[in-house]
């Protein structure tokens, strides 16, 4: 038996509210049809869940669930991935660990991108710990992971500064499993460096780029040169600012606020005044910057 005409019409409201980011009137027309004795399917949920997770409405995506569960609809699929999208946009991990259980007790099986947006939700909690165990799972279940994965993975790692875990999982995905890395995974074992001051592991970072035709971005010389300055390492330091340059890159005021700090630690005032100087016509410093 096909969808009655009365709620094919609601299904495309729903899906226009949810095209729209219109979470609120998706879920007054979900509403609105069962009060009217419509008969709601998954097409219909599904679209309410959505709408909530493209608004970062975690709560009401995982309430649209329950609700669907409770009026006998079997959540498939679509229903959990949008679920568990949204608890992942919404930092919650422990909802998202919830969903997948929840696919696991209605025997659906786990997909790459449901993992990935949990791992990616203990990433931004920096649970680094279940995230991994979260990708030794994944790769139980016979799941291959991508590299929104991995990067996930890393990005748990960096949050939680633990680089050296997150060195030898590079190494392990992109080098001896032969994935090309990206300016995401670049920049996010850059910011772990910049946290612990790993120079060394910094430039030798930013090196390796030129050997994939991958160009650093000015988030990714910023990262160098902060772990530069933590290192009190001024002469890299400037060595990053004639590079950015050089390169074509634009320095802003984080550049120019790591290398003057840099500097100043090394007491190399000289340099200092010299880079501001320079300043006036690249860029408009700061307060922190002068400052430095």
């Amino acid at each position: 038996m096909g969808v009655r005409p009365d709620m094919a019409i609601g299904n495309a409201a729903i899906s226009a509210c949810e095209k729209g980011r219109q979470w609120q009137l998706a879920l007054a027309v979900l509403h609105i049809t069962a009060k009217r004795g419509f008969q709601r399917d998954v097409i219909s949920f599904n679209a309410a869940i959505s709408a909530c997770e493209k608004s970062i409405r975690w709560t009401m995506a995982l309430q649209v669930t329950e609700e669907m569960r409770a009026c006998g609809v079997l959540p498939d699929a679509v229903s959990f991935n949008a679920g568990i999208s949204a608890c992942e946009k919404g930092e919650t991990w422990p909802a998202a660990l919830c969903l997948l259980s929840g696919m696991q007790k209605v025997r659906l099986p786990w997909r790459v991108v449901s993992v990935s947006a949990a791992i990616s939700a203990f990433g931004r909690a920096s649970c680094w710990q279940q995230a991994m165990h979260m990708l030794s799972e994944m790769q139980s279940a016979d799941l291959v992971p991508n590299e929104i994965t991995y990067n996930s993975a890393l990005t748990a790692l960096e949050r939680g500064c633990r680089w050296c875990q997150a060195v030898a999982l590079f190494q392990e995905v992109w080098k001896h499993r032969r994935l090309l890395p990206s300016a995401v995974t670049y920049n996010t074992l850059l910011s772990g460096f910049e946290k612990t001051g790993q120079w060394k592991w910094a430039l030798s970072l930013v090196a390796s780029m030129k050997g994939i035709a991958l160009l650093p971005t000015i988030v990714t010389m910023n990262a160098a040169a902060s772990a530069c300055e933590k290192g009190q390492r001024w002469e890299w330091s400037l060595q990053l600012l004639e590079l950015m340059l050089s390169s074509g890159l634009r320095p802003d005021a984080v550049s120019c606020g790591a290398v003057l700090s840099a500097c100043e630690k090394g007491q190399q005032w000289q340099s200092a005044l010299v880079l501001l100087r320079g300043l006036r016509c690249a860029v408009r410093p700061d307060s922190a910057c002068y400052h430095a």
